[in-house]
């Protein structure tokens, strides 16, 4: 390639190689113009407000809604929490052991959860009919839905295409989220926020609970 720098324009520096200049000034524009490409997702954290997302009734298992939102084509987050706290969680089996740990844990939650006064949604790119059989192979009762193009997660900050989890982890496949879950209250502000990279660090159930009945604890005494 010919180089077209003037070295007479150039400041006197021994040894100076105007070809190496060129080869330079090119991988920091490299550098800069793939990190301005490079989407670092950013989860939502506790004080935020939770995006206002509505989902299909037809996209997922609804096992445990109120009465009047069954007759509802959609439902939204802000439905939900109306009714009760609401926990959510992300869930894809892409994350190998990890996977079935975070679902184990999650059916262990449930029942506190619920006794708590506290509603669990669990979100996966999952499509509806693999949600259907996973609750037949494992009894889960809780409400489980189709994230269509992990449009709900990217809008946690929990997933995104410049940042894909397969390039942080080895042995993942394909585009999920990270693993994550959010306690949402009343009144739609995050009161919990659990984020890792890390398949080893699972979310601490007895967090989520006290998040749970501190907003709880807060409805009863308004």
């Amino acid at each position: 390639m010919q180089s077209y720098i003037n070295a007479r324009s150039l400041p006197f520096i021994p040894d100076f190689q105007p070809e190496f200049a060129f080869e330079n000034s090119i991988a920091d524009y490299s550098t800069r113009f793939f990190a301005e490409k490079t989407f670092i997702p950013q989860p939502l954290t506790v004080g935020e407000k939770a995006p206002l997302i509505e989902l299909s009734r037809q996209q997922g298992v609804w096992q445990q809604l109120p009465g009047h939102l069954f007759s509802h084509p959609k439902v939204s987050i802000v439905d939900l929490v109306e009714y009760k706290p609401l926990v959510i969680s992300f869930y894809t089996p892409a994350w190998g052991e990890y996977s079935k740990l975070h679902l184990d844990l999650l059916d262990r939650s449930h029942q506190k959860i619920s006794g708590l006064g506290g509603q669990l949604l669990v979100l996966t790119p999952l499509e509806t009919d693999e949600i259907s059989n996973l609750i037949k192979e494992t009894g889960l009762q809780f409400n489980f839905i189709h994230d269509q193009n992990n449009q709900v997660a990217e809008r946690f900050g929990v997933y995104s295409s410049t940042y894909p989890f397969w390039q942080r982890i080895s042995g993942i496949n394909g585009e999920v989220p990270f693993p994550a879950t959010f306690v949402i209250a009343p009144n739609g502000v995050i009161v919990h926020s659990f984020y890792t990279e890390d398949l080893s660090n699972l979310y601490d159930i007895r967090e989520v609970l006290t998040a749970i009945y501190t907003v709880r604890d807060i409805r009863q005494s308004a």
